[in-house]
């Protein structure tokens, strides 16, 4: 099934590259400028080179330029059909398919790769190919070994292949290029041109199953070019191409060695030249992983494989991005292991040799300068006060802000504020602050819905529908799913199906989330985005940190906040109250958060929930046995939006929260009526 167009045109006229790019996390400066390598790893742009429009990107220096789709398939390494799917599924847009009437090859489910490994694997060695390798002196068996396959003898088979393939399957496979064209080289070696010898080199995952191939060139290309005197002239450039690898690695299905030395260097041909190295050296207790590309993702699987070594050695260029992806892999693996020794042990056994950019392994390999004296590896520093803090600020630094064109302001009407529901304006953070058992799960589970689907049914009087995410990290999803089931009785079909489209549930309980972690920080930005209400259940599972340290809190209010702020979206969190407020039934006071101050100063609505105490029983005419069922709402913070009374709130069957109207019971104390002392007038 290929997607429709008319999925494809949906997306092109909603999604807006601008703030897709800034939900990826990636600033624009004041221009609307980034640099190309943001998203284009193949090109090193030092200078912010790449325009960011609304329906596409366009790098002016090396031509790149990307649509959603296409920026998506580079960040998150997906294929085209995933990426049209995850952009679906954040912007509620429908995804339509449609028969593949192309489609005339018979076995769909072999992928592409897999058919030309197929082709490629059993092909000798060349005499053009140990050429190749001769000339850059590296040891043909140790190619071969990783896979390195010389494709030309077989570019008819080839080109039988690809000709059979509908055009979807060989966009998505990688061999084609932005403009939806088959990779010159791979056309060129098919049209059986001599100058584009080459040789491939596959990727293969853990489990053995091919991601994408590499694709180097055998020998320099003469071309013809006018200079500026008008006169024919012959130029030799280095042609270089392939197909984006995005974060696949190279060798990954290579790590199967336990306590040794894991070696890890920057694309194919430094790895190619270590494991030559390796094997010139009978050095056994070594294996390479490779990277085909710099890239901020590093997956999870990652960090499984390679902390089964006893200790981690990085070879990479000397540049601003090798020495960032290297603090990216140390933290990444760091905050993966559970275990404290684990996590220490890493933190004194990972070492990094940086080559100058212009003279890698490979030169010195050529130079045969390649020696134990070469790898200078040093014992790289864990800077423990980063374990938990995320970078949310620009890259790049511009303090040219200007002030308010006042006169403009005041011949205007500014925008009016958009609440999501009375006290809760959109883009901010705020709590709601509850001691166990008040049925604050269930009240979150209600408000989200309510705004997912517009039934009013803890009565707000005021709703801003949409989507709404909740991020439950306390409950099972069993437990959820039957408190979600309960509440489903009380809405009507159609809501039903509004909540199924609009409401977002992520059962994470037992996953250890971290919002101070990169990797969960960036998830749970992406998958807030476009929604107007964010709870996270609670907050206390969402981080690691002291909650009486006002440092560590302010900055987990800032990263929560930058949230709010690129997604604009309101975020409120589930809190519980202070043991003293508990004790002293002053549940509904501001000072009634747990821990530092700064979870009630640094944001800007608190709502606390209260259980009904005997006193307020006593007043209102309630039952002693029937007071727990009845809950205060009090807004005790609100810096936004005229005040709003305390409401009850009653717990009915499944724990839903129903609002009530309580009296307060009138007295028959003739003293009280009167304010005088016992039996006086």
């Amino acid at each position: 099934m290929l997607i429709s167009e008319s999925t494809i045109r949906k997306i092109k006229d909603t999604v807006d590259c601008r703030n897709l790019i800034k939900s990826l996390g990636i600033k624009l400066n004041n221009n609307s400028n980034i640099s190309c390598s943001e998203i284009n790893p193949n090109h090193e742009d030092k200078n912010p080179s790449m325009a960011v429009y609304q329906d596409h990107v366009l790098c002016f220096s090396c031509g790149f330029n990307a649509d959603a789709i296409k920026i998506i398939q580079n960040l998150k390494s997906k294929s085209f059909t995933e990426s049209v799917e995850y952009i679906c599924h954040n912007y509620n847009i429908k995804v339509e398919y449609e028969n593949n009437k192309k489609n005339s090859y018979e076995n769909k489910n072999i992928d592409i790769l897999e058919k030309i490994w197929d082709l490629s694997k059993d092909v000798e060695v060349t005499n053009s190919f140990m050429n190749w390798m001769k000339k850059r002196n590296i040891d043909v068996k140790s190619a071969y070994q990783s896979g390195c396959r010389d494709i030309f003898p077989i570019r008819s088979k080839i080109c039988e292949l690809i000709k059979s393939c509908p055009e979807n399957d060989l966009k998505n496979s990688g061999l084609m290029n932005d403009k939806n064209e088959l990779w010159k080289p791979i056309a060129e070696i098919i049209r059986g041109n001599k100058a584009y010898y080459g040789f491939i080199l596959p990727i293969f995952n853990s489990e053995n199953k091919i991601v994408n191939i590499r694709y180097r060139l055998y020998e320099n290309i003469i071309i013809k070019i006018t200079n500026k005197e008008g006169k024919l002239v012959e130029k030799t450039i280095k042609v270089y191409a392939q197909p984006k690898a995005s974060n696949h690695i190279l060798g990954f299905n290579q790590l199967n060695s336990t306590k040794k030395s894991l070696y890890i260097c920057e694309g194919e041909p430094d790895y190619l030249s270590l494991k030559t190295y390796f094997n010139r050296n009978s050095i056994e207790d070594s294996d390479v992983l490779g990277f085909c590309v710099l890239t901020k993702d590093w997956k999870d699987e990652f960090n499984n494989e390679i902390r089964k070594y006893d200790n981690i050695k990085i070879c990479l260029h000397d540049t601003h991005k090798a020495i960032a992806i290297s603090n990216i892999i140390q933290k990444s693996l760091i905050s993966y292991c559970e275990k404290k020794e684990e996590k220490e042990h890493w933190k004194n056994n990972f070492y990094e040799c940086f080559f100058p950019e212009n003279n890698d392994i490979n030169d010195h390999l050529v130079k045969n300068e390649l020696n134990n004296e070469t790898f200078k590896f040093i014992l790289k520093k864990f800077d423990a006060s980063q374990e938990n803090v995320i970078d949310t600020s620009n890259k790049i630094s511009n303090f040219n802000f200007l002030p308010l064109n006042i006169l403009d302001i005041c011949s205007k009407q500014p925008p009016k504020l958009e609440f999501i529901f009375p006290g809760l304006l959109r883009g901010i953070v705020g709590s709601v602050v509850a001691s166990g058992g008040t049925g604050k799960t269930m009240w979150a589970l209600q408000t989200c819905s309510s705004i997912a689907c517009g039934n009013d049914m803890l009565k707000y009087g005021q709703l801003n529908t949409g989507k709404s995410v909740l991020l439950s990290g306390e409950d099972p999803e069993q437990i959820t799913a039957l408190r979600l089931h309960s509440m489903c009785k009380y809405l009507s079909e159609k809501e039903i199906h509004e909540l199924n489209k609009n409401m977002f549930i992520y059962s994470i309980s037992g996953k250890n989330p971290n919002i101070m972690d990169k990797n969960w920080f960036e998830w749970i930005k992406n998958v807030t985005i476009n929604s107007k209400l964010v709870i996270i259940d609670t907050l206390r599972v969402f981080h690691n940190l002291e909650e009486n340290d006002s440092g560590k809190m302010s900055e987990l209010i800032k990263i929560m906040s930058s949230i709010a702020t690129e997604n604009n979206t309101s975020i409120l969190f589930l809190h519980h109250t202070n043991k003293n407020s508990a004790n002293n039934s002053s549940g509904g006071d501001q000072q009634a958060s747990r821990g530092s101050s700064v979870l009630t100063d640094n944001i800007k609505l608190q709502i606390n929930l209260v259980t009904m105490t005997s006193t307020e029983a006593k007043d209102l005419g309630i039952d002693e046995q029937d007071r727990k069922l009845y809950v205060k709402y009090v807004y005790s913070k609100m810096n936004y939006g005229s005040p709003i009374a305390d409401r009850w709130l009653k717990r009915e069957d499944g724990g839903i929260l129903k609002p009530t109207d309580l009296t307060k019971k009138e007295s028959n104390n003739i003293s009280q009526i009167f304010g005088g002392r016992k039996g006086g007038i």
